[in-house]
């Protein structure tokens, strides 16, 4: 952020080409914005869910807690391989993860999360990580940022 400069209410880009990208937690926003809706609207048991970011709160039509899978961190599995299931009461879950979403150059992957320390796509040994936490977009920004920090990292 430094390369962005702040006058009262406005953001300033002094060099053509810098980006603002917010996308490490709208999704979560958006869900959490659903979800705040149907509060709104007395609506107490929901699971409102976009692109794997998902926030659950009361039970399913069968009287159960809500339950989310978590696909396999693997290029070639299904997306409805799952390594687990996890089950909500009345939280989020977030994951992100570099093993569907990356190019290639030469034979080398190189992620679609940019590290904004370097400014680089990220390469770390880290596939995948899913937050659960009180609002989806604190969920989808801690997954997002394990996956910069990497696994050692992130366990801090």
């Amino acid at each position: 952020m430094n390369k962005i400069t702040y006058e009262g209410t406005r953001l300033n880009k002094p060099i053509a080409g810098i980006q603002l990208d917010f996308s490490a937690l709208a999704k979560g926003y958006g869900v959490d914005e659903v979800g705040r809706y149907l509060e709104g609207k007395g609506i107490n048991n929901y699971m409102v869910e976009i692109g794997g970011e998902a926030r659950a709160k009361g039970k399913n039509d069968k009287g159960e807690y809500w339950n989310m899978g978590v696909n396999t961190p693997d290029e070639r599995a299904k997306m409805t391989d799952l390594v687990a299931a996890i089950r909500l009461i009345d939280e989020s879950i977030a994951t992100s993860g570099n093993y569907r979403n990356f190019y290639e150059v030469e034979g080398i992957k190189y992620s679609h999360t940019i590290n904004p320390r370097t400014g680089f796509p990220e390469r770390n040994t880290l596939l995948s990580a899913t937050i659960i936490a009180e609002n989806c977009m604190l969920a989808d920004a801690l997954a997002t940022t394990c996956m910069v920090l990497g696994l050692e990292e992130a366990k801090n």
